[in-house]
């Protein structure tokens, strides 16, 4: 082409010379001084594109090679697949021909019948405390101890419908010479039958972990040092993913003297039938009595409770594509008995509602940005013979609401934000920020610093206008690696800021913090 190019030029000015007129004799040579750079021209640009035309000769041909390398290493994959694949006809042919050959229940055994597993948890955990009890630097609160709780159990299965398990469990701490609350228990001990005849329904008896939603009501605690499990019956129907149902009953402390029975029974149902949503709604009831006599200087005081609580609730969940949105409201109905005046009941009717929306970005590290809403509401006047604080019933505590375990899901408004990042091999990172507020300006505060410091029911003179909205701020930070189903290790800090509430209510308004730092095996 460039050839062509340069013969039609030459040709050109050739005849564009022959037909011209006579001129001056320097305008021949000003021609060819001109086609000669444009001669020079069209070799430099020959010469780039020859180098340019070698390199791509180089891409393809690193290119192929690496193609080829891949060829070579899909065949040697799907080799060993095939190997594999032989290896394990030849086991099935084995295990049919152990199964002809044994004789009575070890022969079942051996072909599936039976099946025994053995499960393990050790867990320790070393925390660190200051003024997280009353937020006073003058008053020295300190605190630091090693926690230590060891699971062993076993699961037995029969056939596909038997199922049974035991697991014991030591909790304590280090240095004490007995165990702490009850020492060495049973954490699970249950019996379930899955009869063939009645497919996706399920009966379980005896002591086992409840876990329904995010755990806001009902959970496994599994951060506390003991965890949380409940004694009775339990009934599920599964169809997945249409529905799960789940119907139970525990009795939480039978009536020894005067002491009273405790009953919590409930339904929920979750379905997983629309693409990418998660919709439940629950029914939880307590029967809860407590009957007591205090003896004081003024003379024997009837200290006697009862609570007849029934919540009922919804909680959807959208994920797609990295984007969370979660809603749940909950509402209380029932009576229970006046804080004030014992002989009395009241009716109750309480709210509590939470939401959360977050994303994941899908780049590297996959960091999660997301943003909270928490709120139920309390009982600002035990005397106004109404009774509006939410009874949080038996939450995973550790799971919102703050890493510290400061406050309940009652009497409370929480608004604050996550980040999360992802490293690969198994690594986490895992920040938050909250902001407490009362929803009005007065009212107990639950929790694990409000169940000291809040304002006697019964006191006549008390300012219930004094205490204000603004309870603190709490900043979270975890770090967490898991490298394996096995082992993880996972430390946390966090920081709490009081605010006008704490102090109206006999704290201070000193930062408070605590550390820790987990280990766990896991089998």
């Amino acid at each position: 082409m460039l050839r062509f190019i340069r013969w039609t030029t030459l040709a050109s000015l050739s005849f564009s010379l022959l037909l011209a007129p006579p001129a001056q004799a320097d305008e021949p040579r000003a021609a060819l001084v001109a086609l000669e750079e444009e001669l020079n021209t069209l070799k430099e640009a020959q010469e780039n594109n020859d180098l340019l035309i070698r390199k791509l000769k180089e891409r393809v041909e690193a290119q192929t090679k690496t193609l080829e390398q891949q060829a070579a290493t899909m065949a040697d994959l799907r080799k060993r697949l095939q190997e594999g694949d032989a290896v394990k006809v030849q086991i099935q042919a084995l295990e049919a021909r152990l199964a002809e050959l044994g004789d009575g229940a070890a022969n079942r055994a051996s072909a599936g019948a039976l099946q025994l597993g053995f499960k393990a948890d050790i867990r320790v955990r070393p925390e660190i405390s200051n003024n997280r009890t009353d937020f006073d630097g003058d008053t020295e609160d300190s605190d630091g101890f090693w926690s230590h709780r060891v699971r062993l159990g076993a699961e037995l299965g029969i056939e596909d419908w038997v199922r049974a398990k035991v697991l014991v469990q030591d909790a304590r701490r280090f240095g004490e010479v007995t165990t702490t609350g009850d020492g060495v228990a049973i954490h699970e001990g249950w019996a379930e039958l899955r009869p063939p005849w009645a497919q996706g329904f399920s009966l379980r008896a005896g002591r086992t972990e409840l876990a329904f939603g995010r755990e806001r009501l009902v959970g496994t605690d599994d951060f506390g040092d003991t965890g949380q499990a409940f004694d009775g019956g339990f009934l599920r129907y599964e169809l997945p993913p249409y529905i799960q149902l789940d119907l139970f009953y525990a009795k939480i402390r039978e009536s020894q003297g005067l002491e009273g029975d405790g009953d919590f029974f409930g339904l929920y149902v979750s379905t997983e039938g629309v693409p990418y949503c998660t919709f439940d709604a629950y029914y939880f009831g307590l029967v809860d009595e407590v009957n007591g006599i205090e003896r004081t200087d003024q003379g024997d005081r009837d200290v006697s409770s009862k609570h007849n609580i029934h919540t009922l609730g919804l909680r959807g969940e959208l994920l797609f594509k990295g984007l969370l949105l979660e809603g749940e409201a909950a509402f209380q109905l029932g009576t229970r008995t006046d804080p004030v005046e014992p002989a009395k009941e009241l009716d109750h009717f309480a709210t509590a509602y939470y939401a959360e929306l977050s994303y994941q970005i899908p780049v590297l590290l996959l960091p999660t940005i997301g943003a909270f809403f928490a709120t139920a509401t309390g009982d600002d006047n035990p005397r106004d013979t109404k009774s509006i604080e939410f009874l949080q019933l038996f939450p995973t505590r550790h799971a919102f609401l703050g890493k510290m375990d400061l406050f309940a899901w009652s009497n409370i408004m929480d608004i604050g934000g996550t980040f999360e990042l992802t490293p690969p091999r198994g690594f986490g990172v895992y920040a938050a920020f909250h902001y407490f507020r009362l929803p009005q300006t007065s009212g107990a505060l639950p929790g694990g610093f409000g169940a000291g410091k809040t304002p006697d029911p019964t006191a006549e003179d008390i300012d219930r206008t004094a205490l204000g909205n603004h309870v603190g701020y709490e900043l979270d930070l975890i770090l967490s690696w898991s490298p394996n189903d096995l082992f993880s290790m996972e430390g946390g800090y966090s920081v709490f800021l009081p605010s006008t509430v704490i102090e109206n209510l006999g704290g201070g308004t000193d930062p408070a913090h605590w550390a820790y730092l987990q280990l766990r095996v896991q089998y």
